[in-house]
């Protein structure tokens, strides 16, 4: 009896949120790390190639970075 409820809910409609949920913080995650390494990549590119521009591409970047954790912090306190 216990393994009939378990498969009806995990069916259910709020079992299905809860995966959707589950779902979209782990791609914020990803995201997450997306946005370090390109900060990292930046900043390598910084170094190597000089520009009149590389001070607002790290502001940007860091920016990006910054936003990127600020969202995925909100996401887990709603979760």
């Amino acid at each position: 009896m216990l393994q009939v409820d378990f498969v009806q809910n995990m069916f259910s409609p709020a079992s299905f949120v809860w995966l959707v949920k589950l779902l979209i913080l782990i791609i914020q995650v990803i995201y997450v790390l997306f946005a370090f390494m390109l900060t990292r990549q930046i900043n390598i590119m910084n170094r190597n190639f000089q520009t009149t521009l590389a001070p607002s591409f790290r502001f940007f970047a860091g920016i990006h970075f910054l936003a990127s954790l600020i969202i995925l912090a909100l996401s887990v306190l709603a979760f």
